[in-house]
């Protein structure tokens, strides 16, 4: 299993991508790097500046195995648009878990590592 957070879910995918697991867990995850860059940064070139992309968008599909997405609907450092986005770019199986009041780091406080820990006992037992 392979669990990411934040900058971490870029590095997940990637991985998840090129080798066999048995889950990926995303927590507060994005589209690109450069996307969310060029979202905080919008009045200079950002997503052009950028060395490592970390462009999960274009990896997610390679994935082999079920996906779990966690985010919070107040996150101000990656808005949950992003996590929107992959997920739905996301092949199956694939579950999406949001926490209306979290922010980017208190999803625990929510409910998520529960969220997890039931999405692990349906997919890996």
């Amino acid at each position: 299993m392979l669990y990411g957070e934040s900058l971490g879910s870029g590095v997940a995918v990637h991985l998840a991508s090129q080798r066999e697991i048995g889950a990926l867990i995303l927590e507060a995850p994005f589209t690109s790097a450069a996307e969310v860059a060029q979202y905080h940064y919008s009045f200079v070139p950002a997503s052009v500046l950028l060395r490592d992309r970390f462009d999960s968008i274009s990896r997610i599909g390679y994935v082999k195995a079920p996906i779990l997405l966690l985010h919070g609907e107040r996150d101000r450092v990656v808005p949950i648009r992003f996590g929107r986005a992959l997920f739905d770019a996301a092949p199956e199986p694939k579950k999406f878990w949001f926490a209306p009041e979290a922010g980017h780091e208190d999803l625990a406080r929510f409910g998520a590592l529960e969220a997890v820990v039931t999405f692990l006992d349906r997919h890996i037992g």
